[in-house]
């Protein structure tokens, strides 16, 4: 509830996680394994992961996503937590795993 109101308090929208099971996520209709931790990531988490995964540091990857950076610190936090990383490089070492088995 917390992310979510800082979410809008920053400028952001917030979409509860249910629409996006009803409606279809992004990662669905993707070449994601459906077993993959990757298919947790909301469309805007995949989008920071991609530029994490290329060395972006939080300021980069707000001003080339048109975020605030509190709002790109909340997407990487909800990326930690749902692929199991304890920071920024194991978060990329673990994509770059799972792709590579892919």
């Amino acid at each position: 509830m917390l992310n979510a109101l800082r979410l809008v308090m920053s400028g952001e929208k917030f979409i509860p996680s249910a629409l996006y099971d009803e409606a279809g996520s992004a990662n669905e209709a993707s070449d994601i394994p459906s077993d993959s931790p990757l298919r947790n990531l909301t469309p805007r988490e995949m989008d920071v992961l991609e530029h994490l995964i290329e060395g972006k540091a939080n300021k980069q990857i707000a001003a080339l996503l048109d975020l605030q950076v509190v709002t790109v610190k909340l997407h990487m936090k909800g990326i930690l937590r749902k692929l199991g990383a304890t920071n920024r490089t194991h978060a990329v070492k673990i994509v770059l795993e799972l792709r590579s088995a892919a």
